[in-house]
């Protein structure tokens, strides 16, 4: 299904605590990326690097990003000394972390196209354990300036999601399973975190391949994920209650074989779980279903505008089958693998 809207709407931002769904990409402060996902539902990025940059080029391109529709997760996720990444800028004082921190929201937490803030990245391994304070103070300065919503992302068994929680707006878990795991564990630790903490949260999903990142892999033994992989993840992520997904990432990706036409995919996608997700997010239906054959079957049921439906996902990369009673009825279900499936009780 192809989408169309008027292009005062492509060019209007909606920010991170929207009841709308949150889509985008990690990327780089490549003007190129807005390029691409301006105009779409993938309209929001969280690019790398732009701490490391002087103001002026800050500005232009959040200024570019403002012009384009497309909304900035700002990063400052290297303003820790342990990171590789320390910024070595000089438009202001780099001695301590804190400082550029100060400078870049106080120039800059005003701009419109910045959504939110990136706070550190798997903090639990880059900048470790004993970085806790420094963390805390970055986020406690941001405060000063800023309303956006702050942003972390970090391993799903991370110990330090407790103080993160306490810190930070949105926890975002980033989870891969592909090709070695069962993308059930996307369900799994999004869910986990969902039930513990009253935070928001945003998967950070896959689209690279581990050959992108290690030469012990190459494309077959540590392939990126198939169309239909990103999508049972993706939907998977939503059923867990995630409130946002962040694809990881928008460079990698394109850098695929088939990554254009993944990336096409993706936009169409998008449009799809956008509307879906207020099914997703209805009421839990009191309607009642006897289930026969649901193997390796993930379902839910859901209420929306007076109507009940069921959402069921194949966690197998195989056929299977779907069978369950409904009001006297058996409905059986042929499913594709990795097919995801939203029936409308009423018409079924």
């Amino acid at each position: 299904m192809r989408w169309k809207l008027c292009l005062s709407f492509l060019l209007l931002p909606f920010f991170c605590f929207s009841e709308e769904l949150f889509l985008g990409f990690y990327s780089f402060g490549k003007k190129e990326y807005i390029d691409k996902v301006s105009g779409t539902y993938l309209n929001n990025l969280m690019p790398y690097g732009t701490d490391g940059s002087e103001r002026e080029v800050i500005k232009e391109f959040l200024d570019y990003a403002e012009s384009k529709g497309v909304n900035i997760i700002f990063s400052v996720k290297d303003c820790y000394k342990q990171s590789r990444w320390y910024p070595k800028v000089k438009w202001t004082s780099t001695e301590k972390p804190e400082d550029i921190v100060n400078a870049i929201a106080e120039n800059f937490s005003g701009h419109k196209a910045i959504c939110g803030w990136y706070i550190s990245d798997e903090p639990m391994w880059h900048v470790g354990l004993g970085n806790k304070e420094q963390i805390k103070k970055n986020c406690e300065i941001i405060r000063k300036y800023s309303d956006k919503p702050i942003i972390v992302c970090d391993v799903p068994y991370s110990t330090m999601w407790d103080d993160l929680s306490k810190w930070c707006d949105i926890l975002a878990p980033d989870i891969y399973p592909v090709p070695g795991d069962k993308v059930i564990k996307v369900y799994q630790e999004i869910k986990k975190i969902k039930e513990k903490y009253k935070n928001k949260v945003y998967g950070v999903l896959q689209v690279h391949g581990a050959y992108q990142y290690s030469k012990e892999y190459d494309e077959i033994t540590g392939r990126a994920p198939t169309y239909e992989e990103i999508k049972v993840m993706s939907y998977l992520s939503l059923l867990a209650g995630a409130d946002g997904i962040l694809y990881y990432s928008i460079f990698d990706l394109l850098k695929q074989p088939d990554g254009d036409k993944k990336f096409e995919f993706l936009k169409d996608l998008a449009v799809e779980l956008k509307e879906n997700y207020k099914i997703i997010k209805g009421d839990i239906s009191k309607l009642k279903i006897e289930v026969k054959k649901a193997d390796d079957i993930l379902y839910i049921l859901r209420k929306y505008k007076g109507d009940d439906y069921i959402i069921f996902v194949n966690l197998s990369g195989m056929l299977n089958t779907f069978i369950f009673n409904f009001e006297g009825r058996e409905n059986e279900y042929k499913l594709s693998p990795y097919e995801v499936k939203i029936v409308n009780l009423k018409w079924r």
